[in-house]
């Protein structure tokens, strides 16, 4: 069973490389514009994730499989909130990746239970996230999780700013 844990700041390296790939194996097939690897390379590489992992606001959370490979993570932070994420006390999950073998596995529910843990842990009442309008996908898994859509809000890709879609639920008991 896999199992999840806290990043820490000595995991920059590991997380630039699992945001990455993650990232590519999720989007390269939806989209093939320079946008992607602009994207990337501003958000995924290891100066990048080393920030975010001594960032207090933020927390990481690997999920590793039974030979301690990280398949998977989720990154929670406090962004500003849009006005379409009304709930008491947000935290917003800025990415929820699992790999492609994974997927359809249970590891993704696993994932967000510990996500759940960690909002609660934090004090947080509702969970919010942004999910690219063409990645039906995640729409599907995050209503699966019961979330649903607020609305939508500005998201900047590459150079490219599109509007994602906003979806929000109250934290799991």
């Amino acid at each position: 069973m896999p199992s999840i844990r806290l990043a820490t700041p000595a995991d920059a390296a590991l997380a630039a490389t699992v945001a990455r790939r993650t990232f590519f194996d999720a989007y390269s097939g939806s989209d093939s514009s320079p946008d992607l690897q602009v994207h990337m390379d501003r958000h995924f590489g290891e100066r990048q994730q080393a920030a975010e992992l001594t960032d207090p606001a933020t927390t990481t959370l690997l999920l590793e499989d039974d030979a301690g490979d990280t398949i998977g993570y989720a990154l929670l932070g406090d962004d500003p909130v849009p006005a379409c994420v009304t709930g008491p006390a947000p935290l917003q999950i800025r990415r929820f990746y699992v790999d492609q073998a994974w997927k359809g596995t249970g590891v993704a529910q696993q994932l967000m239970a510990a996500v759940d843990a960690e909002a609660r842990r934090r004090g947080r009442r509702t969970l919010w996230l942004l999910a690219w309008f063409r990645n039906f996908r995640a729409h599907a898994f995050y209503r699966k999780c019961g979330f649903v859509e607020v609305g939508t809000a500005p998201y900047l890709f590459g150079n490219t700013e599109e509007q994602d879609v906003a979806m929000a639920r109250p934290t799991a008991p």
